[in-house]
């Protein structure tokens, strides 16, 4: 099975891998929160360390330190489309002064 790519977020003392999309989603959340001076949370479908799929919940402010970087895996990436639709429409509340935000958290 050729490599696919994935990526790694350091987060926290901790490792998890996901898709490039929720990665890149989760860092600019996480930018535009700090920028707003608030915080959220959000979690994601991840690959944790031992190689089991799971649910890694972020809590994101002004002081979060979020790593991401590209990693090579033959694992399946997790789907998050729905959590990075959610993400970037939240996003896009807090940079275009919608609406409040929706509460802290996504279900998954």
């Amino acid at each position: 099975m050729p490599d696919r790519g994935m990526m790694r977020i350091s987060f926290a003392g901790d490792q998890v891998l996901t898709g490039d999309e929720a990665a890149h989603a989760l860092l600019d959340f996480a930018s535009v929160l700090a920028k707003h001076q608030t915080s959220d949370e959000v979690e994601l479908r991840t690959v944790q360390a031992t190689g089991d799929p799971g649910i890694s919940r972020f809590l994101l402010g002004p002081t979060s330190q979020i790593v991401i970087s590209s990693h090579a895996s033959t694992i399946a990436e997790p789907d998050n489309a729905d959590i990075v639709v959610s993400i970037r429409r939240r996003i896009d509340q807090l940079t275009q002064g919608g609406p409040e935000h929706d509460p802290p958290g996504l279900e998954v």
